[in-house]
């Protein structure tokens, strides 16, 4: 086989796969783009996987510490002005 002959049909093979591959863009789970309730499908499932996985409860709230202990400094200065007024 020439290697011109081996060019050219490596050449149109590649731009075969090219066009197929930019036509059907997919998500790594095999989805297309225009699934996307069934992306958003898999990626709750994936966060569950993942929160079950590091062992956080489902009642988390992100910044929940922060709030409560901001809660309590705020108790504590109300109580000290309380106390303070006597």
């Amino acid at each position: 086989v020439d290697e011109d002959e081996i060019e050219a049909q490596t050449a149109a093979l590649r731009q075969k796969l090219a066009a197929a591959r930019d036509g059907a863009k997919t998500s790594g789970r095999g989805l297309k783009a225009h699934q996307v309730h069934e992306l958003a499908a898999a990626k709750i499932e994936e966060s569950e996987r993942l929160r079950k996985a590091l062992g956080i409860r489902e009642d988390y709230e992100e910044g929940g510490h922060w709030k409560k202990q901001e809660e309590r400094l705020r108790e504590g200065v109300g109580e000290g002005r309380r106390e303070g007024g006597r």
